[in-house]
């Protein structure tokens, strides 16, 4: 982990995780940490599919389902799978906090 992110960050990175959990529940909830696909086959509904089939986990499983982006060309396509902004963050840049509508 060190070798990735590097001695001098860790405090940054700490602090950075630690504004994000505030912003959860305190209770069980699903996490989308990260998604994506090979660049060679973008455009293919591959991410969406994959993407619904968390949804359906997360609704099966009778928990809440949070995300963050800082990319914002990616919000439309969450709003288009039901999700809605309820948090940003500013930390050198913008942090959206998202949540499915179930």
């Amino acid at each position: 982990m060190l070798k990735v992110i590097g001695v001098f960050n860790l405090p940054k990175v700490l602090r950075r995780e630690g504004l994000i959990k505030k912003q959860h529940p305190k209770t069980p909830f699903y996490y989308l940490w990260f998604i994506g696909v090979d660049p060679s086959v973008t455009g293919q509904g591959l991410g969406s599919a994959l993407l619904q089939e968390l949804i359906k986990e997360a609704g099966m499983m009778d928990l809440p389902f949070y995300l963050e982006t800082s990319t914002v060309e990616n919000i439309p396509w969450y709003l288009e799978f039901r999700f809605y902004i309820y948090h940003t963050i500013d930390i050198g840049y913008t942090l959206y906090f998202l949540k499915h509508i179930t």
